[in-house]
């Protein structure tokens, strides 16, 4: 980076020092994108804290009506994927997602109390949509983490709804689902602190005891998922004002501001700061062009909640731009496996090699050389 460039460098510093300024906030931080699917595990809940009645989180509910679709579905990615000019096939994963859980959220709320005037229109309008996009899935090239345990598991709540979908990949996804279920998971129930990032918690209920994983919420409740956090508020026999209180934080002071809407993780302290700042340093960038002050920000705020790849390869790059001389030993300790590294601890069930994880291990390698 030439000293000379003085706007390129002044909009790095910028860029640094907003972030360094959102991550010293005490509300936490996460620019994730808003997320239908959390969003709609949110407007399920029913208020059981004593403190009133009906559901917790009417607000949610609210936004998943303002965003269903004309054509009945829910698909946040359509516009970016439009755009870029990326082929519709490669966010179908993603939008079935979205919209079975909007659909579950419309069914719970078609039969409580005070449903919406237009709610049966609107569930056969998301069937019809789910029905279109079903019929033309597979499962070829899928890279979507978790897909053979989340789409199975809102196809069988739905079913409970009284809404059952045939369509051609069906029997090839409910075989993959079988496989990711059978896995052993008994001893969640007795490691404390619970050391594995339980993102798809949801679709263990009924499987696992719940009265059981009290010990799981952290100050991030569960795995930092708002989703997962909300399954285990519904299903857990006693009521978690943690769990209650941390999902109020989200909906009013996380990134959709208090519109009904919140993020997919939350929070995300340290996983996309430090591609910022680590992919601004090894492009030239200097810790006096960035700001001193700023850069150290980052180490001493972040935290992540569980260890893994992405993260571990990303700080340890970091750390060694900013000339601490680290060793990768434990980074490849605890996520290589057979032919690459994982991406979490190798306790979970192996499903999606990372392209991006092995990437980023990779460069972390090489700056340790």
């Amino acid at each position: 980076m030439a000293d000379g460039n003085a706007a390129l460098v002044t909009r790095g510093s910028d860029l640094v020092a907003r972030l360094s300024k959102d991550l010293m906030r005490q509300s936490e931080f996460s620019s994730l994108t808003l997320s239908i699917y959390d969003t709609a595990w949110l407007a399920m809940i029913i208020n059981k804290s004593g403190e009133g009645s009906g559901w917790l989180f009417p607000e949610c509910f609210a936004y998943l009506l303002e965003n269903q679709g004309s054509d009945g579905g829910w698909d946040p990615l359509q516009q970016s994927t439009r755009s870029l000019g990326y082929p519709n096939s490669l966010c179908l994963t993603d939008c079935i997602i979205h919209s079975l859980a909007a659909l579950m959220a419309l069914c719970r709320h078609a039969r409580g109390p005070d449903p919406p005037a237009d709610v049966s229109s609107r569930i056969l309008d998301a069937r019809s949509f789910l029905h279109q996009k079903l019929s033309i899935w597979t499962l070829e090239d899928i890279t979507h983490l978790g897909f053979e345990l989340l789409m199975p598991v809102h196809l069988l709540l739905l079913q409970e709804e009284g809404i059952k979908f045939e369509f051609p990949s069906k029997v090839k996804l409910f075989r993959k689902f079988q496989e990711a279920y059978a896995v052993d998971l008994d001893w969640v129930c007795d490691e404390a602190p619970c050391q594995v990032p339980l993102f798809s918690l949801k679709a263990y209920i009924g499987k696992l005891d719940f009265s059981r994983l009290g010990h799981v919420p952290t100050s991030a409740c569960v795995a930092a998922s708002p989703a997962s956090t909300t399954a285990f508020l519904i299903d857990s026999p006693r009521w978690s004002a943690q769990c209650e209180a941390y999902l109020r934080h989200i909906v009013i002071r996380g990134p959709g501001k208090g519109n009904g809407s919140v993020p997919g993780v939350f929070p995300l302290e340290l996983f996309e700061p430090t591609w910022v700042l680590a992919t601004l340093l090894e492009n030239g960038f200097t810790k006096e062009h960035l700001g001193a002050a700023q850069v150290d920000c980052f180490f001493s705020s972040s935290k992540a909640f569980f260890p893994d790849a992405d993260d571990t390869s990303r700080i340890l790059t970091l750390l060694n731009l900013n000339g601490y001389n680290l060793s990768p030993v434990g980074l490849v300790a605890r996520f290589e496996v057979e032919d690459c590294f994982a991406t979490v601890d190798t306790k979970m069930p192996k499903r999606v090699k990372s392209i991006s994880v092995n990437g980023n291990v990779l460069c972390s390698l090489l700056q340790c050389l």
